[in-house]
């Protein structure tokens, strides 16, 4: 739902185009970042779960190792995926070639998904949970409903 999102709050509360506001993050996918020392102590502490999944592998351990010191973390699919949204709001992530992908991969692990599930899919706004902690008010995400099958 995050791409959906994205496009909702955009568009309902942004004042800039999505591509302005997604520019930074595709900037940084694209080009990468210096991976700090406690991303590198997490990937080799997870590698067993890493080695587990082929996408995991190929985005955590492209070279075959994890992570070093002095290496860059990049993302050039998900630069794409991001800039891809931001042309067309969401339309081919939810109902184009990309849901296509999505469907099929999650299908092929198990997964039960419809290209039905991804093109309905809305956006639900929801009154964010507010309580008072000492003397700080934290205002927070609700959780996500979830609806029996029926």
């Amino acid at each position: 739902g995050l791409p959906a999102a994205l496009v909702y709050v955009a568009k309902k509360y942004g004042k800039l185009p999505l591509s302005v506001s997604l520019a930074p993050a595709i900037r940084i996918a694209r080009e990468g970042f210096d991976l700090y020392p406690r991303m590198i102590d997490s990937y080799a502490d997870r590698r067993e779960a890493i080695d587990r999944y082929a996408g995991s592998r190929k985005l955590f351990l492209y070279d075959g190792d994890p992570p070093e010191a002095g290496e860059k973390f990049v993302e050039p699919e998900l630069a794409n995926t991001l800039e891809q949204i931001a042309k067309d709001d969401g339309e081919s992530f939810y109902r184009g070639a990309m849901a296509k992908q999505i469907v099929a991969e999650v299908n092929k692990y198990g997964g039960a998904w419809t290209l039905q599930d991804m093109a309905s899919y809305q956006v639900k706004e929801r009154e964010p949970i507010r309580f008072q902690y000492r003397d700080t008010q934290v205002v927070t995400a609700p959780p996500p409903l979830f609806c029996a099958p029926t």
